[in-house]
């Protein structure tokens, strides 16, 4: 748990594999990814290239550049991936700061 923690444990990791599951992306349009902070972006991207999750490709269509995508252990963590959005859509609706970590999903009430 703790190896996998320190390469995926932020949110903009976590955002970014989300990202890509759909395909390569370039940076850019990575960048609401990690808030549109470039410097985080990149680092974060570093960290994924270094642990083998995502891979940098040359792109052939214009403009030439290049572009992120899984490697076949990012597709692997898709479905954990998975598993923490839906996680988030029942236990964490409209949740906006970790206090509201472990309320009810609305509609219940156990008090």
């Amino acid at each position: 748990m703790r190896r996998s923690a320190r390469v995926l444990g932020d949110e903009c990791c976590l955002l970014i594999l989300r990202d890509l599951e759909c395909g390569p992306r370039r940076f850019g349009e990575l960048l609401g990814s990690a808030a549109g902070n470039t410097r985080l972006l990149s680092s974060r991207l570093r960290r994924l290239q270094d642990a083998r999750v995502i891979e940098r490709r040359v792109v052939s269509a214009k403009p030439r550049g290049t572009a992120y995508a899984l490697t076949v252990m990012g597709q692997d963590l898709m479905p954990a991936i998975h598993l923490l959005r839906s996680f988030g859509e029942r236990w964490l609706p409209d949740c906006q700061d970790p206090r509201g970590i472990g309320r009810q999903p609305p509609g219940t009430n156990h008090a």
